[in-house]
């Protein structure tokens, strides 16, 4: 049953901000340029990377000084490289670090740190490259020469997908950084593979001194790292249950839950993180997808939803799903969550699972009872209606909030926390908002959470 002291604080800010509506301010930013901003918000991870990559970089110059052959040991140094890069991108490694980390408790620094296990996946990748780069240097090549001309591809082929994983490439043309990373990693392993196999043959004496030496090992763990996305993938078949002007809704088999996303395919193309929510709240055995329009594969599906031909009538999905930075919600007893737009679905599971933490929620966005239905939200809102939860929802169609812009809602955002003083604070938005939130929050010296926004 919801207290008397909760509601009383729900009317309480919903007076603050009516008359925050009539007065706004702006929130005034020590930081006024937005890279600056991010970089300060990421700097602690990634001077932790930083350091784990080199501490490991200095452990492989130290041996290769101990070495008596410089390009063996510069190749084993490179596919341990690769093997770590690839590694850091791994779901399952990321499944861990949430499950074990995530369970331990209230540590947001060790939470964010493994957030942005992203820094390490590229520290790595440069080091494997460096390392491919000394190899070439050290290795003595022979007619035919088709060893160099696979070391040459390779070194060429890593760069491309480097340089296309910056962000001012990855931002703009992001399912053209998709594509080549994805297929131009699976091509740089294959000429691996051939590369390794090749120098292999040529310096073994037998088969059984080639497989005593570690590099064949690492490149079945690289190959199987690769292949191990593929492994427990089912065939689902979504049903369409909700369509709204930008949004719609598909029902997948697999009991709801919070934090979570699943790995699914967009018209038999490759795998795509959608956050796990729900639509019929008394539902367990089903989870809902919410896609919007938000790349060229996502507005292909919506559009054609909503003109009555709904592509996905059978997809692949996989049976696990992964956890998010929302996972960690539950290890709090009072938080604010400040979400926009479309990004309330995967929140909904966090409203309507929760058992214990005292939620409240600042939703900013366009004409939520039109874009997510009215129905949908009333349905939510007596779900909820008993629990600890507060939803204060503000439509950006208003008039007097019009004139609004992202320092005035942080503001507001402000003086949500100085409100309900909250734990933590989860920041569910685009990535310019998100960024500036967090940082607005951590100069305000609140714990905060949200997407990183690096793959």
């Amino acid at each position: 049953m919801r207290s008397k002291e909760s509601m009383e604080e729900f009317r309480a800010f919903e007076k603050v901000i009516t008359a925050f509506r009539k007065a706004p301010r702006d929130y005034h930013r020590k930081i006024n340029n937005r890279l600056t901003r991010q970089l300060h918000n990421a700097l602690p991870a990634f001077i932790f990377w930083l350091l784990i990559a080199s501490l490991l970089n200095l452990i492989a110059w130290q041996y290769l000084q101990g070495s008596n052959n410089a390009g063996e040991s510069t190749a084993l140094i490179t596919l341990i490289s690769l093997v770590l890069t690839i590694a850091s991108r791994s779901y399952t490694v990321n499944h861990l670090m949430y499950h074990s980390i995530g369970r331990l408790g209230k540590l947001p620094t060790w939470h964010n740190l493994s957030d942005r296990i992203g820094f390490f996946h590229r520290f790595m990748a440069v080091s494997t490259l460096v390392w491919l780069g000394v190899h070439a240097g050290y290795k003595p090549f022979a007619a035919p020469y088709v060893d160099e001309v696979l070391l040459v591809a390779l070194l060429g082929l890593v760069t491309i997908i480097i340089l296309t994983s910056f962000a001012v490439f990855r931002r703009k043309y992001h399912n053209h950084f998709e594509n080549i990373h994805r297929y131009g990693g699976y091509l740089a392993v294959t000429l691996l593979v051939a590369y390794f196999l090749l120098t292999g043959i040529e310096s073994s004496y037998s088969l059984t001194h080639f497989i005593s030496q570690p590099e064949p090992y690492l490149i079945l763990t690289i190959i199987t790292m690769l292949t191990a996305p593929w492994i427990g993938v089912s065939e689902v078949y979504p049903k369409l249950v909700h369509v709204g002007p930008h949004v719609i809704g598909m029902r997948l088999p697999g009991k709801p839950s919070f934090g979570t996303y699943t790995r699914m395919t967009l018209g038999n193309r490759y795998f795509h993180p959608f956050g796990d929510s729900m639509l019929d709240f008394d539902d367990k055995d089903n989870r809902v997808i919410y896609i919007t329009p938000a790349g060229d594969r996502t507005t292909e599906v919506v559009e054609s939803a909503k003109n009555g031909r709904f592509l996905l009538a059978e997809t692949t999905a996989k049976m696990r799903r992964f956890k998010g930075f929302m996972y960690h919600h539950a290890n709090y007893d009072n938080i604010l969550i400040l979400v926009t737009g479309g990004g309330i679905a995967p929140v909904i599971p966090c409203l309507v699972l929760n058992t214990h933490t005292r939620i409240n929620v600042l939703w900013i966005g366009k004409d939520q009872p039109e874009e997510f239905t009215q129905p949908l939200l009333e349905s939510l809102m007596n779900k909820i209606s008993d629990q600890e939860i507060n939803v204060h929802i503000l439509n950006t169609k208003d008039p007097d909030l019009k004139s609004f812009t992202d320092k005035t809602y942080i503001a507001l955002l402000l003086q949500a926390c100085e409100h309900y003083n909250p734990e933590a604070v989860f920041v569910m938005s685009n990535q310019k908002f998100t960024i500036d939130a967090m940082h607005a929050l951590k100069e305000s010296g609140m714990k905060a959470y949200g997407a990183t926004f690096d793959s």
